[in-house]
């Protein structure tokens, strides 16, 4: 599943927003640390991590009596979570400095993955540390390996999906598990029509249409990544060279007229894996055809009369309005009576 609308939305009702002060209180009643739960749709950077220690420092965490901070950070509509210390910040940073830095000058260079790897020991090791201290008896948790495998499994696991969401956004595309437990990959579907027809004899519910927030007249895409950016250069470097050596990759645009009435925004920059300029542009136009202009956005129960999978062209239709789109977003709904399928529509 996948969004490519922002959507305002309230995360947690009243009662649990109430259960989570609660919680917070009570953990900071039982120590001398400060606690903070930090909830959004969307986490704007690939690693959960790298959100929760921004915000860590913006909120001024470190500066606690007893260095003792702690942040919880959730992005929603990702499904990501990352807890956020003062200690996890020394390993973390002290992590950038040794791969990004002092490798770098010696020109010495090992794969990310290694170094997630290095990281993620580092923060295992903090946590045995502070479980210890607190009185927990670690020797039989020693005792065998099967909890760190477990750990850095679970931990390279997250790292495999990030790799591949960083991939397939480059490709205005997405990766998931489809009913059948295969991993598939696709592009962000365009709205079509073809497809199955759902009429308002056939919707079991009442369908619900919302207009899109986002706009973009232009979208911003980067190609020929640098994989190697310096900040010192050889002497006969030309002009294009440094900025190039200097930069992270090339950048172009693509750009269309723009629908009266309507308000556009600038668009986030779209990090390709293109050498080709030409390559980078189709799939920007693809996103331009997306956002350049304004959508809806149905949702919808059917019944199980086709079964549906992302990307499928549908068409909706009720009392005189008739929309063709694409299937954004699908979840099997259960009642107790037969199986339906709740839709997302994008026309």
């Amino acid at each position: 599943m996948f969004n490519l609308f922002k959507r305002k939305q309230k995360f947690f009702t009243d009662d649990e927003n109430h259960l989570i002060v609660k919680a917070i209180r009570h953990a900071e009643e039982q120590t001398s640390g400060e606690v903070r739960v930090y909830v959004e749709s969307k986490c704007r950077f690939m690693d959960a991590i790298d959100r929760a220690a921004e915000l860590f420092y913006k909120l001024k965490m470190d500066r606690t009596e007893q260095r003792n901070a702690t942040i919880v950070y959730v992005a929603v509509n990702d499904r990501q979570l990352a807890v956020f210390g003062m200690g996890l910040a020394v390993i973390r940073f002290t992590g950038l400095a040794l791969f990004n830095v002092a490798l770098a000058r010696l020109h010495i260079r090992i794969s990310g993955i290694l170094a997630d790897i290095l990281v993620i020991i580092g923060y295992i090791g903090w946590g045995f540390f502070r479980l210890n201290q607190a009185g927990v008896e670690l020797t039989h948790l020693f005792a065998t390996s099967a909890i760190l495998t477990a750990v850095l499994a679970i931990s390279m696991q997250d790292t495999l999906g990030n790799l591949l969401t960083r991939i397939m956004q480059g490709c205005a595309g997405y990766w998931y598990l489809d009913r059948a437990g295969v991993l598939t990959f696709a592009q962000y579907p365009l709205p079509a029509s073809g497809g199955v027809t759902y009429d308002e004899k056939s919707l079991i519910d009442r369908a619900t249409v919302d207009e899109s927030d986002r706009l973009y007249k232009t979208i911003q895409y980067q190609y020929r990544t640098n994989w190697t950016t310096q900040s010192q250069l050889r002497p006969a470097a030309t002009a294009g060279q440094a900025a190039f050596a200097a930069s992270n990759g090339l950048l172009g645009n693509t750009t269309q007229t723009a629908v009266p009435e309507y308000t556009y925004t600038d668009s986030p920059l779209l990090p390709t894996l293109f050498d080709s300029s030409t390559d980078a542009a189709t799939v920007a136009g693809r996103l331009q055809t997306l956002y350049g202009t304004p959508r809806k956005l149905i949702t919808a129960t059917v019944p199980y009369t086709s079964t549906l999978k992302l990307g499928d062209a549908v068409t909706l239709a009720w009392f005189g309005t008739s929309c063709d789109g694409a299937v954004i977003a699908l979840a099997d709904v259960f009642n107790g009576q037969y199986p339906q399928q709740k839709i997302t529509v994008v026309a």
